[in-house]
């Protein structure tokens, strides 16, 4: 039972034919599945031929509107339900509601009278010689009731998700007043400053402070301001200088700090926070990315 998929404007019903039927369960072609009132969207219906059917021939389908117009119908390749083929039609929304006028035509080569077979007349021979007629009713409030048949076996895919919560702080300015003991130090001259390092004494540096101001002042008015390096969690570098003169010696350098570079001196340093980032997995919940694939019908609504 070859099954036509090409959609012309044919006027089947225009030809004269041997046989032509309204029965559905007629023993040329079985009709099952065709309701009598149908609504908008995707519809079918299954076919079944016959042994009376000539061998090769081709059906083919016509719908027509009550306005005359032909509507989109076609056998679904390569999809059989049992033993029945598909039929797929659509209604759209500017069909009018009323009749909707089914055909199907095929070639027989048999026929049966009484519950005997007999041959065709050589008249109706080779030819399209068979005509099932029906009518529909589309009705648009009808809500679409058929079968929902998939083109296509619909897939699934589901991806799971590692859902990641970051813990961040802010960042935050800070000012701490520290105490240290001055080691080392030497004048550079083309920054008119002095690279001091200072031990903690007791306490101890962390990398915040990289980049900080360290202001250092002895109480009379004399003071130096620097930017400060963390050498390590003991020991800061400071690159010092007066804010308010471009030089100045080294006594006047050693008033600041106290004669004794052993001296222990107390400072303020100026600096941003890092942020704290931290991340944490959730697994109390199973979250997961899901698709469905290859949804088209060629009957239902979905």
């Amino acid at each position: 039972m070859a099954i036509s998929n090409k959609l012309n404007s044919i006027g089947l019903n225009n030809y004269n034919y041997f046989i032509r039927t309204r029965d559905k369960q007629n023993p040329y072609l079985s009709i099952t599945d065709l309701n009598d009132i149908v609504g908008l969207g995707v519809s079918s219906f299954k076919i079944n031929g016959s042994e009376y059917l000539l061998q090769g021939s081709e059906i083919r389908f016509e719908l027509i509107d009550s306005d005359g117009n032909q509507l989109p119908i076609s056998g679904v390749t390569n999809l059989v339900k049992g033993t029945s083929r598909v039929v797929s039609f659509q209604l759209s929304d500017n069909v009018p509601n009323g009749t909707v006028r089914l055909y199907i035509a095929a070639t027989l080569d048999k026929f049966v009278e009484g519950g005997i077979e007999e041959n065709i007349p050589p008249r109706y021979e080779g030819i399209e010689n068979f005509l099932f007629e029906y009518n529909l009713i589309l009705d648009k409030s009808r809500t679409n009731s058929d079968e929902i048949i998939f083109r296509k076996q619909p897939t699934l895919e589901i991806t799971p998700l590692l859902r990641v919560v970051r813990n961040v702080s802010k960042s935050s300015e800070t000012t701490s007043t520290l105490t240290g003991v001055v080691g080392e130090y030497r004048y550079i001259p083309e920054l008119f400053s002095y690279e001091v390092f200072i031990d903690s004494a007791p306490d101890t540096y962390n990398v915040s402070m990289n980049g900080g101001t360290i202001t250092i002042s002895n109480g009379l008015g004399l003071t130096l301001e620097g930017i400060v390096e963390v050498y390590d969690d003991s020991t800061i570098v400071a690159l010092l200088k007066n804010p308010d003169i471009e030089t100045f010696t080294v006594n006047e350098f050693r008033g600041i700090l106290g004669y004794d570079e052993r001296a222990e001196i107390e400072f303020t340093i100026s600096y941003t926070t890092i942020p704290n980032i931290g991340e944490n997995k959730v697994q109390e919940k199973a979250i997961a990315s899901i698709r469905i694939k290859d949804m088209g019908v060629v009957s239902g609504d979905v």
